[in-house]
């Protein structure tokens, strides 16, 4: 990986997750593409890899949503480290791991995102069972679509 396809995948990423968000989306609900390629990159480069991609996804959001500023860096970063801890013990190959890892540390994601609202504005802000329910498996579902755009866009495949 170098830095100028680190940057356009970046750039790309942020732009596909705008698209899907304000034009794909079903209901009001649309995957969460930055979580998606956070835990896969984490799970096919390592810890330090998703922590970083993290990190600079979740600022983007918080740049976004300035209610939750940090909150998104927070989370993300903790997602990247912690599918980056399964980096040697598991093969990101097979798609049924994909959708499964991508699944589970999703469902991680939002019970963590709800604690995290809940502790300090005393409520949920927002999206209820549709985060616990839908949204993992939305997740799920796009992570062997998104693993194979990022391969292909970082290791410059074609």
């Amino acid at each position: 990986m170098n830095a100028r396809r680190l940057v356009l995948f970046l750039a790309f990423s942020m732009a596909w997750q705008w698209l899907w968000s304000t034009f794909l989306s079903f209901f009001g609900i649309f995957p969460n593409w930055l979580l998606v390629w956070t835990v896969l990159l984490a799970l096919w480069r390592g810890p330090l890899a998703g922590e970083c991609m993290g990190f600079c996804f979740g600022m983007v959001l918080d740049f976004l949503s300035p209610a939750f500023f940090g909150l998104n860096a927070l989370a993300l970063t903790g997602v990247g480290y912690g599918a980056g801890r399964l980096h040697r013990q598991m093969d990101i190959d097979p798609l049924g791991n994909q959708v499964a890892l991508t699944g589970i540390v999703s469902l991680v994601f939002y019970v963590f995102w709800y604690f995290l609202q809940v502790l300090l504005w005393g409520k949920p802000l927002g999206g209820g069972w549709r985060l616990f329910l839908v949204l993992p498996v939305y997740n799920a579902s796009v992570a062997p679509v998104a693993f194979w755009i990022l391969t292909r866009f970082l290791s410059g495949k074609r």
